[in-house]
């Protein structure tokens, strides 16, 4: 079912990319947590937020609380939750980064 859902968003995956490193994440994470029991937009919402954290090295930002965290995504740093994510950043490095899987998915500010 996972891997359904991020094909419909990704489509082909290459290999050593950011949505495989968000989709082996996403795997993992249901393996440990209740996942499954997520809606399937949750469960995409939360992958795009992985390909995002991948692509601009989130390893890297000066803050990255919460991010890949089994916390809801509403409670990771800079994410605003209304009826669809919100990305606040002043970076535009960063921004200029966004990979094209999230155009669309998410709101930038």
């Amino acid at each position: 079912k996972i891997r359904d859902i991020v094909d419909s968003v990704s489509g082909s995956i290459s290999p050593s990319s950011a949505q495989e490193s968000a989709l082996n994440w996403v795997l993992n994470e249901n393996s440990q947590s209740n996942t499954c029991e997520l809606d399937d937009d949750v469960v995409a919402q939360r992958y795009i937020l992985a390909v995002f954290y991948f692509s601009t090295n989130g390893d890297d930002w000066n803050v990255n609380s919460n991010w890949l965290s089994s916390e809801g995504e509403c409670s990771w740093y800079g994410i605003l939750c209304s009826f669809s994510p919100i990305i606040e950043n002043n970076d535009s490095r960063i921004l200029e980064s966004i990979p094209p899987t999230m155009v669309g998915s998410v709101t930038l500010e």
